[in-house]
């Protein structure tokens, strides 16, 4: 048996939007982390390169690498109560290496207890620096506090002030470009689930756009209130899609992802629940996790340095390169997530952003 973890806050990308630009810069703070310490025998301790630091806030999810050759670190945060968590990639939590060098600048790793409980709750306040203390016991030694840096972390978060706007957002010419069937599915629905050589599927989402909010340094999102949606093509992308949404609990956002040179402009669409239609309702009282996301890939950059342009997508868009991922799984009364299917799209967007007034 295979199982997975899955959660329902799964990627969301983008796609509408309304027509202003973000010029307001909302008040931020800044959070101090020293990343190299004295230790009481002379000696000077440094945190282990690839430990990052984790800020969670309101809405607000980010990760800074501590790895620079500077004694503290700087980024901003927006005004907030947070959870901040230190991390590495190896799964360090109580115990933790820290690189010591010694007097006559030789080097060595010591095992090290952390003793600052995680995660810290911290407050961020407008222009103010806030030190996040990180005290280590060293074998043989007295505690080793890292604090009084100045590292200032910080990430804006952005609220556009508009009234609203319509969104259009459909696909055409999709084709299957890869698909898994998974070992948990049920045999009989071996020949229910789409291939790689099924094409001509399309798909239609209408709806209303939120206001949109930064989530991290490189992605802004808007809630979508979905009023009508459509597939067509194959049996059961029509049910993956529609399932995605069919009833509550669903989420469902529009998104623009900066991390690439190409930005994406994307619709993600997110249920947990019982199949409404189709085959997957006939399988008994089971829960599944749906997710469709379409992404389109945007003729240029929208969202630069912390602003989000809203006018270059309030127009009618042409055909966009597309990718898309759907997926099925199974949730088991323990909780487990078993994969039944998922499969890889390719084609064509195009949509197109109205804007309205309260």
């Amino acid at each position: 048996m295979t199982t997975t973890s899955l959660g329902l806050s799964t990627l969301i990308l983008a796609t509408g939007l309304m027509a202003c630009a973000v010029d307001d810069t909302p008040p931020l703070g800044r959070l101090a982390v020293a990343l190299s310490a004295p230790g009481p025998d002379g000696s000077t301790y440094r945190l282990l390169e690839g430990t990052q630091l984790e800020t969670s806030g309101d809405a607000f999810f980010e990760t800074f690498l501590l790895d620079e050759d500077s004694a503290t670190l700087t980024f901003e945060l927006p005004v907030g109560d947070y959870q901040v968590t230190l991390t590495h990639a190896n799964g360090y939590t109580t115990s933790w290496p820290l690189v010591r060098t010694n007097a006559d600048l030789s080097q060595t790793v010591v095992q090290a207890t952390l003793v600052t409980p995680m995660p810290v709750a911290t407050s961020i306040a407008a222009e103010v620096t806030t030190s996040l203390v990180l005290s280590f016991e060293v074998p043989g030694s007295e505690p080793v506090t890292f604090a009084a840096g100045s590292l200032a972390v910080s990430a804006e978060v952005v609220e556009v002030d508009a009234d609203g706007a319509l969104l259009d957002y459909g696909g055409s010419q999709v084709s299957v470009t890869e698909a898994h069937v998974h070992a948990d599915a049920p045999p009989a629905l071996a020949d229910y689930w789409p291939d790689e050589a099924t094409t001509a599927l399309s798909f239609g989402v209408h709806g209303a756009l939120g206001k949109w909010t930064q989530r991290n340094s490189t992605r802004v999102c808007a809630e979508l209130e979905v009023e009508g949606i459509a597939a067509v093509g194959h049996a059961a992308f029509t049910d993956i899609v529609i399932n995605s949404v069919a009833a509550p609990p669903a989420s469902a956002d529009v998104c623009i992802d900066a991390s690439n040179p190409t930005q994406m402009l994307e619709v993600v669409l997110v249920r947990l629940g019982p199949a409404t239609m189709g085959p997957l309702a006939d399988q008994g009282q089971l829960e599944y996790v749906f997710l469709s996301r379409f992404a389109a890939a945007l003729p240029e950059p929208v969202f630069v340095d912390g602003t989000l342009d809203l006018a270059l997508l309030d127009w009618s868009h042409g055909l966009l390169p597309m990718t898309g991922f759907l997926e099925v799984t199974e949730v088991t009364p323990t909780s487990e997530f078993l994969p039944w299917f998922d499969a890889t799209l390719g084609g064509n967007i195009d949509f197109t952003v109205t804007p309205t007034l309260e």
